[in-house]
This record gives structure tokens, C-alpha cells and sequence, in this order.
């Protein structure tokens, strides 16, 4: 089955209306059998008491034939083979019409009847639920059509009825009271059909409208979601659907974390930029699998650099220990990428250096008024990026400031190194891991 062509025969419906329009008529379909199981009990238990059928008996008999292998057909197709067309709905509104219409002109001629004691009933309601159901197809125009045949065919059984006279003759009830039915009260009944049809239009529009633009936002919503899962981490990405994220920013105890590939300057030189492409994309793709795995953040990706935050957006208790695992496992996750690398013959290598510092920064959204970007600003951050710096003059892989060290990481690090950075009037500390 194309189901491209069965959703165009829709007009209005779309993909992911299709499958509950089928399942609407698949509704309809076994409330239609429950009806038919009820006539089929009824005309039994009247043949029964009667030695000959009238007309009425035969012609609902004829009609519940008519519906009952309709109907199995109709669920064949639906259920087995998923089939559905827009022009089912209107044959099935059609048989439905056809057969109510049958039974009631045709009771005029049973038993102890008359067509005021059928008219009087009011048998016309038993077209209702033809048009309320018709709105579990999602298509309006056979919600109109549903209630104009109704009204159109009802008002052709009066006026056959009135050509044959048939309205002057009274009914009397068991209790002795004369019923005698006037065509003009007769008269207003097709008309409430046919505004029941135009209602059934009008609820199945808007609902589908309303449903449409729910489900359009519904799939923006998600295209935006993962067009920002792309640049961002899912934590992230869902404190700003959210509304979590505080724009005017606020102080957070953080640990900071830069990874850089050391030489990258000549091995741009060296190898060819598809090449360079493609080293560098396996490089961040092993770096975040890693780095999500411990909780941190990708603050931002600076040409083969990676900012990385733990206990930002989302706080952490333990940030500087899992930073400090991270940057362990990191560094022997890239070593092995680098081995891949050459026996991959890329004629290339890569080692990084890894900084890590703690403290007191400023987290939230910077930028313009149209794009923002959510980091961290601070002191404690520009001296998380220069001890990456130092990784290259100590010719150590990792380096974590003294802010970072903890007695439960003493057997992890090497050290104290007393250091000078650019911007301190002190000499800092920093640890080199044990790897």
C-alpha cells in the first residue's frame, strides 16, 4: 500500500491524522454490528410470534443482510489489509442513510401501524448518530453530507407518504388515544437533519484546525528541539523549552574544564582539510560521549578547543570529582583514537592538553538581543584556560588547579608545581593526574 496516496485522498487530513481516521471508521464500523445484532434479535423474536411476515419484517431483514456483509467487508479492509479512501466514509454514510430510511418507511406496514404511529415516534432521530459519528472520519464534508442525505431522504418518505394519502389516517393507541400526524410538523424534521449535518461540519472544521495547529507546534516544537540537541546538551536544551534558564544570571561554585589539541596549527599544515574535517569530528564525538557520561557541559566547541562546565546549567554536588574522572578517561579515550587514527593511515596523531579549575563564576545567557549563548563567566575561568596552557611547558597531559584537589584525589595527582600565570601577582599551584 502507498500510503502517501491514501493520505492525498484525504484532501485536508494529514500523515498523522490517516491512522486515526482509520481507526474512526473502525469504530463506526462495530458500533454499525452492535446496532445490526440488536435488529437481528428483534426481527427474530417478532418472527416468531407471527405465522406470516409482513413487508416490515422482509424489508428489515433485507437491510440487516445488506449491512451485515457490508460491514465484514468494511473491517477486512480496515483491519487487514489498512486500506482506507476518503469515498468509504461516504459509501458507508450512504448504506447507513439507506437503511434506516428502509426500516422506518417500511414499519408503516407492519403490525398494528401506521405512519402516524412511525412518524409520531420520532424516528428520525435514529439518523443522529450517522452524523455524530461521521466527525471520527476527519473530514467535515461527509459530516454535511451525512445530515443533508438524512434530511433529503426523510423528506422524500413524507412527501411518497403524503402523494398516498396516508397521513389522514389516525392511529389509535392501546389506551384509546387517536394519534393523527401532520405533515407541516413533519416538515421541520428534515430541516433539523440538514442543521445537524452543517453543525457536524462546522465542530469537525474547527476540531481539525485546532488539532492541526497542535500538531504543526508539536512538531516545530521537536524540530527545534533537535536542531538545539545539535549545539547544546539535553539538560540544557530542556531548562530553555522551559523557561529554566535565568537571563540575568546568577553565582555558582563550578569546575571548569578546557580540552585542546596540542600542534593543531601544523597539523592543519599537514593533512588536507577533509581529512582535518573528519579527524576533528571523531575528536568531539568521542570527547562528548565521555563528557556527558560525567555530567558536564560543552560550553561552547572554539576551533579544536572544548569548554566544558560541570555543575552548570544543572547543578552538581560532587563537579570537581567528576570533572577530575572525566579529564582521566578522556585523556586515555583520545590516546586511543589517536592509535586509530594512524592505522587508519591519516599520516596523523593527536594529543591534547587538559586544564581544570574551580570557583565562583557567573553563569547565564550572553550575547545580543538576538542570540545568546549560555556560559560562564569569571576569574576562575580564565584560570581553568591558562593552566591548559601550562600542559604544553610542563609537557604534562592534565593539569588541575589547587582549587580543584581534594584529599580523596591525592592518590590521582602528582605534585604541587608552583607555577606563574598571566594575570596573577602570586604564584598558583597546579596538579598534574597520574595517567
Amino acid at each position: 500500500m502507498q500510503k502517501k496516496s491514501n493520505i492525498a485522498a484525504f484532501s485536508d487530513i494529514d500523515e498523522l491524522l490517516y491512522s486515526n481516521a482509520i481507526e474512526g471508521e473502525v469504530q463506526i464500523a462495530y458500533f454499525r454490528f452492535s446496532v445490526i445484532l440488536v435488529a437481528i434479535s428483534i426481527v427474530v423474536a417478532i418472527a416468531l410470534g407471527q405465522a406470516v411476515l409482513s413487508p416490515s419484517e422482509y424489508a428489515d431483514f433485507y437491510s440487516i443482510t445488506v449491512a451485515l456483509i457490508y460491514n465484514f467487508w468494511l473491517i477486512w479492509l480496515l483491519k487487514k489489509k489498512n486500506y482506507y479512501r476518503r469515498y468509504l466514509g461516504f459509501i458507508s454514510t450512504t448504506i447507513d442513510v439507506a437503511i434506516i430510511s428502509a426500516v422506518i418507511y417500511f414499519a408503516r406496514y407492519g403490525v398494528n401501524s401506521s405512519v402516524a404511529s412511525i412518524m409520531s415516534t420520532g424516528a428520525f432521530v435514529v439518523y443522529l448518530p450517522i452524523i455524530v459519528f461521521s466527525l471520527r472520519r476527519h473530514d467535515r464534508f461527509n459530516s454535511l453530507y451525512a445530515g443533508c442525505l438524512a434530511g433529503i431522504v426523510y423528506f422524500g418518505m413524507i412527501v411518497i407518504i403524503e402523494r398516498e394519502g396516508a397521513f389522514s389516517v389516525p392511529f389509535v393507541s392501546n389506551t384509546g388515544l387517536i394519534v393523527e400526524q401532520l405533515i407541516y410538523n413533519e416538515c421541520a424534521k428534515p430541516v433539523f437533519l440538514v442543521v445537524a449535518g452543517f453543525l457536524g461540519f462546522v465542530i469537525s472544521k474547527n476540531y481539525d484546525s485546532v488539532l492541526h495547529r497542535g500538531i504543526e507546534t508539536e512538531t516545530e516544537k521537536e524540530r527545534i528541539k533537535h536542531l538545539l540537541d545539535i549545539y547544546a546538551s539535553p539538560e540544557l536544551v530542556e531548562k530553555i523549552l522551559n523557561n529554566e534558564i535565568p537571563m540575568e544570571g546568577e553565582k555558582r561554585e563550578i569546575t571548569i574544564m578546557f580540552v585542546d589539541i596540542r600542534d593543531f596549527t601544523s597539523l592543519c599544515e599537514r593533512i588536507e582539510p577533509k581529512i582535518l574535517v573528519q579527524v576533528l569530528s571523531g575528536f568531539f564525538n568521542t570527547s562528548e560521549e565521555i563528557i556527558v557520561k560525567y555530567k558536564g557541559f560543552i560550553d561552547k566547541f572554539v576551533g579544536d578547543e572544548i569548554m566544558v562546565l560541570f555543575g552548570a546549567p544543572l547543578p552538581l554536588v560532587n563537579h570537581r570529582e567528576q570533572a577530575v574522572m572525566c579529564a582521566i578517561e578522556l585523556h586515555d579515550a583520545i590516546a586511543n583514537y589517536s592509535q586509530r587514527l594512524g592505522r587508519q593511515q591519516y599520516d596523523c596523531t593527536i594529543e591534547v592538553g587538559i586544564g581544570i579549575n574551580s570557583g565562583e563564576v557567573v553563569i547565564g545567557n550572553t550575547g545580543s538581543e538576538n542570540r545568546k549563548n549560555f556560559t560562564a563567566l569569571g576569574d576562575a575561568v580564565n584560570v581553568a584556560s591558562r593552566i591548559e596552557k601550562l600542559t604544553r611547558g610542563l609537557n604534562k597531559n592534565v593539569l588541575m588547579g589547587e582549587s580543584v584537589y581534594l584529599e580523596d584525589l591525592s592518590d590521582l595527582t602528582e605534585g604541587p608545581i608552583s607555577v606563574r600565570i598571566k594575570g596573577k601577582t602570586n604564584d598558583v599551584k597546579v596538579y598534574p593526574l597520574k595517567l
